[in-house]
């Protein structure tokens, strides 16, 4: 960073008569003869100024100033003689307890000097031709600032297309997914309804009701936290991921009449910090998918989950004995709407869904699969200890 070490102040007003001095807490604690004359109450540099640049991204603090020392700064006087617009940049003062600013009034004409007020005896020697070399540079960033500008909107338009080819895909297998169950209780209800059926064959139909009603939630949910994983911002709580993914057992296990071996085994050395509705997306559909495909082994079914958790990451490991996915079916495993097995009756969005929050997450989600053997799923995500 580069630092200036100026101890005569008579120099620095002769060289920047506009310079002033800015402590940590963003005090103006020395101003320039030229700047008091056109300041000459106002101390603090947010009373003081607008930063017209560099703006984006800069908070109004002395570190997020400092971090842009090698950039033109823009700022226009709030009081005193407002609408005078100085140009310069900031330098680190040797102690790294100030910062000084060196630049001169953006004066672009005759008129604009007279308007200022001051006198040529106001201005450095040097000014003129500072100023003009400011102009070329500023000219020069904002060429730079339009590319990137330019780029960024390509990449975006790129991003909308491709949002909106999902969204027309989305449409489409979602109202398929809601319309045929639906039809299917009709048709079923139709022929309850027409007394021709047996006892036995009613029983029938009011399962298969049951069956298409949960298939008809089970959409239902996915499309809402697909919903909430696009446009939700990232949270971040504590979480305790040993009594979500009981809990979330507990309400499924009945979808299977055999008896499944659930465990949860997780080494946590430090509490982790995540976004609390998205980890439990994540592990609901996971375990769903592990007890949808489970199998009644001799040796018994089983699912567990571990993995461990410390100040940086959390890594995990949902595994279970079932049915296992086909090799063929590995590169579309994460796609959306793709079901691995016609005896499924989930939605396709599940996995799917998984991928994105892992994508919102910064984290990463794969799998081992051996066909009838079982499937393993591992994931790592950031552990923000840092938030909240």
């Amino acid at each position: 960073m580069m630092v200036l070490d100026i101890s005569d102040v008579g120099v620095l007003d002769n060289l920047f008569p506009f310079h002033f001095f800015l402590g940590p807490d963003l005090q103006l604690v020395s101003k320039g003869r030229s700047l008091q004359k056109v300041l000459p109450d106002s101390n603090r540099f947010e009373e003081s100024f607008d930063v017209i640049r560099p703006g984006v991204g800069m908070e109004m603090n002395f570190d997020s100033i400092a971090s842009y020392y090698q950039q033109i700064f823009i700022l226009r006087l709030k009081s005193g003689k407002k609408g005078m617009v100085l140009k310069g940049q900031f330098v680190v003062c040797p102690n790294k307890y100030f910062l000084l600013f060196c630049g001169s009034p953006w004066i672009v004409s005759e008129n604009s000097f007279r308007e200022s007020g001051l006198l040529i005896s106001d201005f450095a020697i040097h000014d003129s031709l500072i100023d003009l070399l400011h102009h070329f540079k500023a000219e020069q960033m904002a060429m730079e600032d339009m590319r990137t500008m330019n780029i960024q909107l390509q990449e975006k338009n790129i991003e909308l297309e491709q949002l909106n080819r999902d969204l027309d895909h989305f449409v489409y297998s979602a109202s398929h997914d809601l319309r045929a169950p639906a039809l299917a209780i009709e048709g079923i209800v139709e022929e309850i309804e027409s007394g021709s059926a047996e006892i036995e064959k009613k029983q029938q139909g009011l399962q298969l009701i049951r069956q298409v009603v949960r298939r008809i939630d089970d959409t239902i949910t996915d499309i809402i936290n697909y919903s909430k994983n696009s446009r939700l911002p990232v949270s971040h709580e504590t979480i305790d991921l040993q009594l979500i993914a009981s809990e979330i057992f507990d309400s499924m296990k009945h979808l299977k009449k055999h008896p499944i071996n659930f465990s949860v085994e997780i080494d946590a050395a430090c509490a982790l910090k995540s976004d609390r509705l998205r980890v439990h997306s994540l592990l609901r559909n996971l375990i769903s998918n592990a007890i949808k495909f489970s199998v009644d082994r001799a040796e018994g079914s089983t699912i567990k989950i571990s993995g461990s958790v410390n100040n940086d990451v959390c890594q995990l490991r949902v595994a279970d004995n079932g049915e296992g996915i086909p090799e063929e079916f590995n590169d579309h495993v994460f796609d959306m709407f793709f079901r691995g097995t016609t005896t499924s009756y989930g939605s396709g969005l599940g996995l799917y869904i998984c991928h994105e929050i892992m994508r919102k997450l910064g984290g990463s989600i794969r799998f081992e699969s051996e066909s009838k053997k079982g499937t393993t799923f591992i994931i790592e995500f950031p552990n923000n200890t840092s938030n909240g």
